[in-house]
């Protein structure tokens, strides 16, 4: 198996506005839909990336990163020597220089969020179908993915078809949440697992990690809109500014969460591996 070429991996939210309105939004709460969400300072983030000496994966997503008034400018300068994961409705208009400007080699994956009836409500349809296309075109690993949101259920096909015959296959991913007093995903039925085409997560495949060695802190880093780093998203302990500097711990920690929603420790295998392996060296070394 082919190793990744990056040796840590930043998750940095850098929007916290989105421009579509979907009613199952998971980050509803924190998303802001008016104003104009902040530019970046990519030469101070170039310098604090080199000052580390690491080669790092960005993930990017939480709202629409595209909203950011120079984040294509943000991706071109760190796909220089660095790679980039994006998640993104696929809406804007910075698609077609993002698709001429960016190297498809270092952009891992695009997960292109597939709103279906906030893009109908919006006017949006056709550019996501678009964008997405002149990505493909372009080589990028491009993904559709809309959520299987139960009130679907009975138009499922009708979408599958609209977007198939677009050149588009779309995935679905499990609903998290609550409808018609139901909670999700457990509420699914053996049907609509099949209709939507979707896996639900067993009972032991939950992500129970307390108690488990996490590489979060030490190989893996998250940024908030601010610009604030952290260990993950629910050990907020202060690890540096993406203007500033970064703070990796120097040994692996044991996750202190009754249940985490990450995690970061599965989401790169190979760096958790790596991090183990960092450790048993270090103290062979005495």
């Amino acid at each position: 198996m082919k190793q990744p070429k990056y040796d840590a991996r930043m998750y940095w939210r850098v929007s916290s506005y989105c421009n579509l309105f979907c009613e199952y939004c998971i980050s509803k709460k924190s998303v802001l839909h008016n104003g104009t969400a902040p530019g970046i300072d990519v030469p101070a983030v170039i310098k604090t990336l080199d000052s580390t000496g690491k080669t790092f994966l960005f993930s990017f997503g939480g709202a629409e990163p595209f909203l950011v008034p120079n984040f294509v400018e943000l991706c071109i300068e760190l796909t220089k020597k660095h790679y980039i994961f994006l998640i993104t409705n696929l809406t804007s208009e910075k698609i077609k220089e993002f698709s001429e400007k960016a190297d498809p080699t270092k952009v891992e994956h695009i997960i292109a969020s597939l709103h279906i009836k906030a893009l109908e409500k919006t006017g949006l349809t056709n550019s996501y179908i678009d964008n997405f296309l002149l990505l493909k075109e372009r080589g990028f690993h491009i993904a559709a993915s809309e959520v299987a949101y139960p009130a679907y259920i009975d138009k499922i096909d009708e979408f599958k078809s609209f977007f198939k015959n677009r050149g588009i296959d779309c995935i679905f991913e499990p609903y998290v949440g609550t409808y018609d007093s139901k909670i999700y995903p457990e509420a699914y039925t053996p049907e609509e697992i099949t209709k939507f085409g979707i896996r639900v997560a067993i009972e032991n495949e939950n992500p129970y990690q307390k108690g488990q060695l996490c590489n979060a802190g030490y190989n893996i880093l998250v940024t908030d809109q601010t610009g604030r780093i952290s260990k993950c998203p629910k050990i907020t302990e202060y690890h540096g500014h993406i203007y500033k500097e970064m703070l990796f711990d120097k040994k692996l920690t044991r996750c202190p969460l009754d249940r985490c929603t990450c995690p970061l420790s599965k989401s790169n295998k190979h760096l958790l591996d790596r991090a183990i392996q960092e450790m048993e060296e270090k103290e062979k070394a005495g």
